[in-house]
């Protein structure tokens, strides 16, 4: 398996600056701690045709709810959902970069996680999220987590319901975000960089 990351700095990556932890610098009560501004740096994982890892199983839960989005003729059609980058998995991710005008390269890389990120920045996952496809997603980065942060691995079940919320929580206090149990734009970048 051949991994790489992209280093990103937040401060360089429109994207990332709308994170409450990289708003203006503050002091005093209520400014955001150095273990806070320290997570707004990220690393955005790069996915290649012949990766297989959890990684790329949430990318390719994202890339089914970006289709039933888009109003898929089979609610939660295309891809499967395997965690193996074949050539099915490359069409999608090349689909997916054509819709949104960025280069075709079928390789999943910073331009396309910054996407996703806006994405979800504009509309973070949590109770009551209509796309169940990101919702696996979400569940599926936080299983990442669960014998680190103290959790019970959540079913991925598309349904983000009491105990999908709990575990973000824990996940949230465990990286030391803020634990409003939503992914959005602090926590989906840390937990994608983790990948």
């Amino acid at each position: 398996m051949h991994r790489s990351f992209i280093a990103i700095a937040a401060a360089g990556v429109t994207v990332l600056a709308a994170a409450p932890a990289v708003a203006a610098p503050a002091t005093g009560a209520g400014a955001p701690s150095a273990r806070a501004l320290h997570r707004t740096v990220a690393s955005w994982p790069v996915f290649r045709p012949g990766d297989a890892n959890e990684g790329v199983r949430t990318l390719q839960y994202l890339i089914r709810g970006y289709q039933l989005g888009e109003g898929s003729a089979v609610p939660g059609a295309g891809i499967p959902a395997t965690g193996s980058f074949d050539k099915a998995t490359e069409k999608a991710v090349t689909a997916f970069q054509g819709r949104r005008g960025l280069a075709q390269t079928g390789t999943v890389d910073t331009p396309m996680w910054n996407t996703i990120n806006h994405d979800i920045s504009t509309r973070p996952i949590g109770p009551g999220y209509p796309n169940a496809e990101f919702v696996k997603a979400a569940q599926n980065m936080v299983n990442r987590f669960s014998a680190k942060c103290g959790n019970k691995p959540l079913t991925l079940d598309g349904n983000f319901g009491p105990q999908t919320l709990a575990s973000v929580k824990k996940v949230q206090e465990c990286q030391g975000l803020g634990a409003d149990g939503i992914v959005g734009p602090s926590t989906f970048p840390t937990l994608v960089a983790n990948y």
